[in-house]
């Protein structure tokens, strides 16, 4: 009888832990809160929940001829991943014809995205992000994003983990590894905060600068302790294996 409830005991163990692991997939296509939302006097006007991972403290500071962040708007990307969709819409597009009545020759616009993710529980913490868009430009036209990513609100000095500028393109990046603050190799994190201060411009002769879809998604690994308890199940299942042979 003792034998027979080790051996559920451990069974029920390790079958918890592999539901724990599999829930950091599943969890992510369940959406308790979801956009679009838009910006009021560049504050955001909601949140996204994501599974385990909060998007929060949405900001929004707009510059430039025509730039406006009542334009830009928010929600979860599609994939159904833990990410956040930015739509800046026609915030950032510009276009130069010098033979045009109306044209934007010589202009430039500027749009700076801030959010905060946070890990609600703790099983499981961020451990890589990655940016994609589908930024283009042409003649005269360019597109950057200067990228943060920081442990506190407004990225202040000594709280920045990673920054970079994106320029071109489908700007994009793929971090497989959030570095550390204060030490060399990869960190893991259960609070960030991503900014990116998105620029475009065109000179005077043709050319067109546009974005409008930027997507941040951040990935997960196990909490420590969750790994003891996996651990600690496949040790009680060899323990009531040698028991039995005996």
């Amino acid at each position: 009888m003792r034998s027979s409830l080790k051996t559920t005991l451990a069974a029920a163990t390790v079958a918890a832990s592999i539901a724990l692991f599999g829930a950091g997939t599943a969890q992510a296509s369940i959406v308790l809160q979801q956009g679009p939302f838009t910006f009021v006097n560049g504050v955001g006007t909601g949140n996204l929940t994501i599974g385990d991972k909060t998007f929060l403290n949405f900001s929004c500071l707009a510059s430039g001829a025509g730039a406006s962040c009542g334009n830009v708007s928010y929600t979860n990307t599609p994939s159904g991943s833990f990410g956040v969709e930015f739509n800046p819409g026609a915030a950032l597009n510009l276009a130069c014809d010098p033979t045009a009545e109306t044209s934007n020759c010589g202009g430039s616009r500027d749009v700076l995205l801030e959010f905060e993710v946070v890990v609600n529980g703790g099983a499981f913490r961020i451990d890589d992000f990655e940016l994609s868009s589908n930024s283009a430009a042409t003649g005269s036209g360019s597109v950057a994003d200067t990228l943060e990513i920081c442990t506190t609100q407004g990225c202040t000095p000594g709280t920045v983990l990673f920054t970079t500028i994106l320029t071109g393109n489908g700007l994009n990046i793929n971090l497989a590894d959030l570095p550390c603050l204060v030490r060399p190799g990869s960190c893991t994190y259960t609070d960030l905060f991503i900014v990116d201060d998105v620029a475009t411009s065109v000179g005077t002769t043709p050319g067109v600068a546009q974005i409008s879809r930027l997507d941040k998604v951040v990935s997960q690994v196990p909490e420590p302790a969750s790994l003891l308890l996996i651990g600690a199940g496949l040790l009680g299942m060899g323990f009531v294996r040698r028991r039995g042979s005996k």
